[in-house]
């Protein structure tokens, strides 16, 4: 029969086991844990550069949208009206700026833009 001394040893033993059993599934979850918040890092990094991309483009889509309003206003048509009278029937080009002399005083240039 098994002296009380081994039989201690044997329950110190069993007990060390379990802990070392509940130490490794502990560690198993810590593990798995760690693992699912890796995979959350690796995904809302992946999702920070496709944001960063779509703010480019679309950065870039509303300048090249700006540059084509721009090019639309610098080719839209202008006429001139200086004092009920095109700038144009005055023997001038369409486009003349500024102050311009009439038959006895300075007129004033007012500009009508107008889209082609």
């Amino acid at each position: 029969m098994p002296s009380k001394f081994i039989k201690h040893q044997i329950q110190d033993l069993k007990k060390e086991q379990e802990n070392q059993v509940q130490l490794l599934k502990q560690k198993q979850k810590s593990d798995e844990a760690a693992k699912r918040l890796q995979d959350e890092i690796q995904f809302i990094k992946a999702q920070k550069v496709q944001l960063q991309q779509k703010i480019k483009q679309e950065a870039e889509q509303f300048r090249d949208w700006k540059a084509s309003r721009e090019k639309e206003l610098l080719q839209a048509s202008l006429i001139v009206v200086v004092k009920g009278k095109m700038c144009g029937s005055l023997g001038r080009p369409f486009g003349c700026l500024g102050n311009f002399r009439g038959s006895s005083s300075w007129r004033t240039v007012i500009l009508f833009f107008v889209l082609a």
